[in-house]
């Protein structure tokens, strides 16, 4: 049996619809070895390209909202600017199980990221997810960077919490 890498993911991008948004950056934890990479830039096509590069092969995509938000972004986008993504890809978004979405989805239910957050009490340092597109236009990477790698280790801390507590759940 092969053995599936697996990574913690977000996506940070300058809108909510891919076919008139982009991704501006990319970050993941391996859980392996813990190393943070972040893949961001001006040039969408690259992002893209060196993400996809990192997470081939047999690998485990563990996101909050990931099903909902960031796997679709990013296999529009991925279209979009023709780049080869990673059909072997597992994702598991640990939003549906700490919110308990696989009983019961209740859209206007509390439990967003920033929600956990203040919940574990993690120390938020950087601007909002909303303010990407005017970092973006501002040119303001190392912001967009701050932002993203924090979602990728509130997400771990949860993750970490989730399997502790025995919520997790394969599909």
């Amino acid at each position: 049996m092969i053995k599936r890498l697996k990574y913690i993911w977000d996506i940070e991008s300058t809108g909510l619809d891919p076919l008139d948004s982009r991704i501006v950056c990319v970050s993941i934890i391996d859980l392996q070895t813990d190393e943070v990479k972040t893949f961001i830039g001006q040039d969408e096509k690259k992002v893209l390209t060196e993400f996809w590069e990192r997470v081939k092969g047999s690998v485990e995509l563990i996101g909050f909202n990931s099903d909902g938000f960031d796997m679709p972004f990013i296999i529009k986008r991925s279209l979009i600017n023709h780049v080869k993504t990673n059909p072997d890809v597992k994702s598991t978004d640990i939003r549906k199980s700490v919110n308990g979405f696989w009983f019961s989805y209740n859209a206007r239910s509390r439990g967003t990221l920033s929600d956990w957050a203040k919940i574990l009490k993690i120390p938020v340092e950087s601007e909002a997810g909303n303010a990407i597109p005017l970092l973006f236009v501002e040119n303001k990477f190392d912001e967009i960077e701050k932002h993203c790698v924090e979602d990728v280790t509130i997400t771990r801390k949860l993750l970490e919490l989730a399997e502790y507590c025995n919520v997790m759940r394969s599909k």
